[in-house]
């Protein structure tokens, strides 16, 4: 039996959602782990120092190589597809061709489609409700506790 992989997320990232969705539709177990960006995660300590801390991340405890740990949303998928085959449920065609179109397609999108309808998202909420960026910085930064100070800085 394989042990339930730990899925660290940013929960409204659409990266994560890609991500979340093939561990199951792989009927992969996980764990899901929320990331703080302001403070310490548990479970990250194991990354290796020199790994970027991006998410989405993705720990397989049953990878007893060096390599556990797995970040950015199209090369998990890769690993997952690669790590856990299932021949009835494969996340990239089965032909060579199109599965290296795929990858394409997908790191394209992640560079380009993907940030600007990230920034666009999360323009349209900081708009509708700048007191949720005041939650996350106020600590951190003087101006985050005033809405109007916020929007301006939009």
């Amino acid at each position: 039996m394989i042990q339930r992989l730990r899925f660290y997320q940013i929960p409204w990232s659409h990266y994560c959602d890609k991500v979340r969705w093939a561990l199951d539709l792989k009927e992969i177990p996980y764990e899901l782990i929320n990331y703080n960006p302001f403070g310490k995660t548990k479970g990250l300590e194991r990354a290796p120092k020199t790994m970027p801390k991006l998410m989405p991340m993705l720990e397989d405890p049953n990878n007893k190589d060096d390599n556990q740990f797995q970040y950015d949303s199209t090369p998990i998928l890769i690993y997952l597809n690669t790590q856990y085959p299932r021949s009835s449920i494969s996340l990239f065609p089965s032909s060579s061709e199109q599965h290296e179109q795929v990858i394409d397609i997908c790191l394209r999108l992640d560079s380009t489609l993907g940030l600007y309808a990230r920034r666009i998202a999360y323009v349209q909420i900081l708009n509708e409700s700048p007191n949720i960026l005041s939650l996350v910085l106020r600590e951190k930064f003087s101006w985050a506790n005033n809405p109007d100070t916020i929007r301006s800085r939009l």
